[in-house]
C-alpha cells in the first residue's frame, strides 16, 4: 500500500516538474518570432470626440495647460474648470493661452459639451485662493463659428471680447488693478 502511494506522489511529481519545464521554455521560443520583435504601444493616443468622466483627466492632461487646475465639473454638457494662478500681469497671455485650448478643445474636437465655465483663481493670495475673474462660453455663441481664431492675446483689454467670452471681473481683481496704477485697471 505504500508503495503505491509514493509511486503516485513520485508519478505527480514527475508530470508537475514536466509542465514546470515545459512553461519555462515556452516563452523563449515566442520571443524569437517576427511578430514580437517590434515595440508595442502601451498607450494609444485618441481623438476625444465625446467627453465622459472616464476619459475627461486623459483629455485635460493632453491639452498641456500653464495654469495648474484646481477642480473639474463635467455636468449636463457643461464643462466647469478652476485654474489656479499667479496674480502677476506678466503671466496673463499664459491665462489666456490655456482659455483657447479650453474653448478649442471644447467646441472644436468634443461633440458634447455645450458650455464652458472658467474661474480664474489667484494662488498667491494671503487668504487662500481669490476670485480674480470668470468666464462663461457658450456652443450657441455666433461668433464662435467665425472669429475664434481672432481671440486676442488678453482679452481682459478688449470690452468686446470680454462680452464675447462673458468675462466677470472679481471685486478682488477690480481693487487690486485701482491699487497698481491706471495702466493696469484691466
Amino acid at each position: 500500500m505504500r508503495i503505491r502511494l509514493w509511486k503516485r506522489f513520485a508519478a505527480a511529481a514527475a508530470a508537475v516538474a514536466a509542465v514546470i519545464a515545459v512553461l519555462s521554455w515556452l516563452p523563449g521560443t515566442v520571443n524569437h518570432q517576427p511578430a514580437f520583435q517590434e515595440e508595442i504601444p502601451v498607450f494609444r493616443v485618441e481623438t476625444i470626440k465625446r467627453l465622459t468622466n472616464t476619459n475627461m483627466v486623459d483629455a485635460l492632461i493632453a491639452l498641456q495647460l500653464n495654469s495648474r487646475l484646481s477642480s473639474v465639473k463635467w455636468s449636463n454638457s457643461v464643462l466647469s474648470l478652476e485654474l489656479l494662478v499667479d496674480s502677476d500681469p506678466n503671466e496673463q497671455t499664459l491665462w489666456f493661452q490655456d482659455m483657447d485650448k479650453l474653448v478649442r478643445f471644447a467646441f472644436s474636437q468634443t461633440d458634447n459639451v455645450n458650455r464652458i465655465l472658467l474661474r480664474y483663481m489667484d494662488r498667491t493670495s494671503e487668504s487662500g485662493r481669490t476670485l480674480l475673474f470668470g468666464s462663461d462660453v457658450r456652443r450657441s455663441d455666433s461668433w464662435l463659428q467665425t472669429e475664434r481664431d481672432k481671440l486676442p492675446a488678453n482679452p481682459l483689454q478688449d470690452e468686446l471680447w470680454r462680452q464675447r467670452l462673458r468675462i466677470s471681473l472679481s471685486p478682488a481683481w477690480i481693487t487690486e488693478r485701482r491699487a497698481a496704477g491706471p495702466s493696469a485697471a484691466t
